[in-house]
């Protein structure tokens, strides 16, 4: 019997992450680095306790025109700035605060479990108007490692004093995706279309939040009344 999901954010609840990446882009283009854009896609679902960006710098130092990491990283997060306060309303999944509802009405239990820090996490929230839908919100900055290491699927769990059997996770990106597994957890995946993203570790595969509702009905033998 499911008794609670826990949704990742970015790509899941809001379709963020092309943002964030064509603001990378966008970036390197601006200072004539050409690193193709497959290299920052692979950024999606990571943290700021990952080595990617340090990685990718040295990996093409050679035509990087900054002496160190910490020039190229500071100039790359003053031009972040410019996205600094979008209005995450455009971002949001159709469906998806309906879907949060309908299953909140049911009495499941909904937890955020997001490498994201959570001054991001709750603004974000707040501008979608999808304050105090979530029982529980946990952010991967205030763990010693976040996404793919599964601590923070297994603190979902301890949260809620669940057994892996009794949750299901709603994810998009390896690492997530990766996070759920080891800790024992089904997951469905929103599909991805647009990055070329390794999804194969995925239970199920949907298009939208909104079909979870069918998996888990499914599970829980409520597909009529939950449809």
């Amino acid at each position: 019997m499911i008794k609670a999901i826990f949704f990742d954010f970015d790509g899941v609840i809001v379709d963020s992450e092309w943002l964030h990446c064509q603001t990378s882009i966008n970036f390197l283009k601006s200072e004539n680095i050409d690193i193709p854009k497959e290299e920052v896609y692979k950024s999606i679902g990571g943290n700021k306790k990952m080595p990617f960006w340090p990685n990718l710098y040295e990996k093409y130092k050679n035509i990087i025109p900054y002496d160190n990491f910490d020039d190229f990283k500071a100039k790359m997060q003053s031009f972040r700035e410019s996205i600094k306060d979008y209005d995450y309303r455009k971002l949001l999944f159709p469906k998806t605060k309906e879907t949060l509802s309908r299953l909140k009405n049911r009495g499941y239990l909904l937890a955020l479990a997001s490498s994201s820090n959570m001054n991001y996490l709750l603004k974000n929230l707040h501008t979608c108007d999808l304050e105090g839908i979530f029982d529980y919100i946990i952010s991967g900055e205030s763990l010693k490692e976040s996404k793919p290491n599964p601590e923070i699927y297994l603190k979902c769990l301890e949260h809620f004093n669940l057994s892996a059997k009794e949750a299901i996770v709603v994810e998009d990106s390896p690492y997530g995706i990766a996070a759920a597994k080891r800790a024992g957890l089904e997951v469905a995946a929103i599909k991805d279309y647009r990055f070329g993203m390794d999804q194969s570790l995925a239970d199920y595969f949907i298009d939208n939040t909104d079909q979870i509702v069918q998996i888990i009905g499914s599970k829980n033998d409520e597909v009529t009344y939950l449809c």
